[in-house]
């Protein structure tokens, strides 16, 4: 059996994975049982695999003595960057996908609480980093910056992107019409995903007399960026935001959409530039080492620059722009028999 820790995976695309991880699981027949966040929400996993954490980080010790007394756990799989909270006995594989804790994370719009929770993140993984036998990354990139920043030996990291290849090759047989001059960025509020100065473009792009559809998935709770968008409708905008909504629904908007625009600052992945790509989306992209980890963009911009992504956009719908590339492979399927490989 696999316990397979996330305990403090509730929003975003660590959601994803979790769910991608475990439905390869469940394909395989792999027996497992997960440490769950009590803040996900209910549905999204089998409540009969799962144990529920109250208290993700400090009771995380006395979490995998218990569970590791009760069940025949023969390897551990943690899938929230931390290792165990202590050495075990068995194989410990740790996935890690947060580029903020990386030591050239761009925190420019961050507040001081999230920078402080960054670092004592930080330093959890320093002391911690001793009890997994293997890393596992999304990017070449990522394991490389990762091994300068915390000394671990680059011969204990593996490679593994994956992504939901056989639900968007579903939604891509639906062949759905693009509607011209739309443009989609799928992503969570987090501040380097750089949403204000999106819309800073459509504004400036209204100004110019442009108005290009965008559609997002802002969490409602974000107040400040949902603000912003009612004010840009109602100028003349046309942006539409979905708020958190189901994957396939997100999946669906992307094949209808003609562009998929991405101006984040920093990605382990970039799965919304896989998508966008493998549903026929030309890609525009911020100029960043992440984005050719990925694919090959029809057009990259300065994503710290307004005009660099406005010319961006307008060139977009205004000349012919190259077809975008994938060049990242899904391997959910190879990480999952490394972990059963594996010995201690």
């Amino acid at each position: 059996m696999w316990l397979i820790d996330a305990s403090t995976i509730n929003v975003g695309g660590a959601v994803g994975v979790l769910t991608l991880v475990v439905s390869e699981l469940e394909a395989q027949g792999i027996d497992y049982l997960v440490i769950k966040d009590k803040r996900l929400d209910d549905g999204i996993l089998d409540d009969a695999k799962c144990y529920t954490q109250n208290n993700p980080i400090l009771g995380r010790r006395t979490t995998y003595r218990k569970l590791l007394s009760e069940y025949p756990i023969d390897r551990v799989v943690s899938l929230m960057n931390f290792p165990p909270p202590y050495k075990l006995s068995i194989p410990v594989h740790t996935f890690f996908h947060n580029v903020n804790l990386l030591r050239d994370a761009n925190l420019s719009n961050s507040g001081i609480g999230y920078r402080l929770s960054l670092l004592m993140k930080n330093q959890y993984i320093r002391l911690s980093m001793k009890y997994t036998d293997y890393y596992t990354f999304q990017s070449s990139l990522i394991v490389s910056k990762f091994t300068q920043d915390f000394g671990y030996p680059i011969e204990q990291c593996n490679v593994y992107p994956f992504y939901n290849e056989a639900v968007i090759n579903l939604v891509k047989s639906k062949n759905y019409d693009k509607v011209k001059n739309t443009f989609i960025y799928v992503s969570t509020d987090y501040p380097h995903k750089n949403h204000l100065r999106l819309l800073d473009c459509w504004k400036s792009l209204l100004d110019l007399g442009h108005t290009p559809s965008l559609t997002l998935t802002v969490p409602i709770t974000n107040i400040q960026i949902c603000n912003r968008i009612n004010e840009l409708n109602a100028l003349g905008c046309q942006i539409t935001n979905l708020g958190v909504v189901d994957y396939a629904i997100c999946l669906e908007y992307t094949a209808k959409s003609e562009f998929c625009i991405f101006p984040s600052l920093s990605e382990s992945l970039g799965l919304g530039l896989v998508e966008g790509q493998m549903l026929g989306c030309k890609v525009l992209v911020s100029d960043m080492d992440y984005a050719y980890q990925a694919i090959e963009p029809s057009d990259v911009f300065d994503p710290y620059k307004t005009e660099s992504i406005v010319a961006s956009v307008l060139k977009a719908m205004t000349q012919s722009t190259p077809d975008t590339q994938l060049r990242m492979k899904n391997r959910l399927g190879d990480w999952i028999d490394f972990v059963k490989r594996t010995k201690s």
